[in-house]
């Protein structure tokens, strides 16, 4: 949809979208956010998610390399596969307890990445923080159950 947009510099989304299908002659809300909907969207700096999406599907977010902020709905309940795989700008991820499950590469390479809180998650698979050389702080649940292969590899800060 918005794929390598590069003139888009913020998404906010404060209120359920409604989309027309003249066809059907119905009105839907927007539930999900598809694949690679923003992929490579390189000046994209922030993103506001309303609690009527209710799954981001992978490599979403991928390539935002401008992507500083992201809000994220409480009614996730996982961070996609490549959801916010090289977000280069991204620094601090706060993910709301709703969110059980880090799907692999999640945020592989975000090389600026400092602080993650996700004290929902029980579960983290494969590769999820691979080369976030900057992450120093981490928030686990104490419910915790799965860290996958590889899933803190080349946090050199940690």
């Amino acid at each position: 949809l918005f794929r390598s947009c590069t003139a888009l510099e913020s998404v906010v989304m404060l209120q359920p979208i409604e989309v027309i299908d003249d066809a059907a002659q119905k009105v839907y809300t927007l539930r999900y956010i598809q694949e690679t909907t923003f992929m490579n969207c390189a000046n994209l700096k922030s993103v506001v998610i309303p609690n009527s999406i209710i799954r981001v599907f992978p490599n979403a977010f991928s390539g935002c390399t401008a992507l500083e902020e992201v809000d994220l709905p409480s009614t996730l309940t996982a961070v996609p596969a490549g959801c916010f795989w090289n977000c280069s700008s991204l620094r601090s991820i706060r993910l709301p307890d709703s969110v059980t499950a880090l799907e692999d590469k999640a945020f592989w390479q975000c090389t600026a990445l400092e602080e993650a809180w996700m004290e929902g998650v029980t579960k983290i698979e494969d590769y999820v923080f691979t080369g976030c050389s900057s992450l120093a702080s981490i928030h686990l649940s104490k419910d915790l159950k799965r860290i996958g292969i590889e899933a803190f590899s080349e946090c050199s800060a940690l």
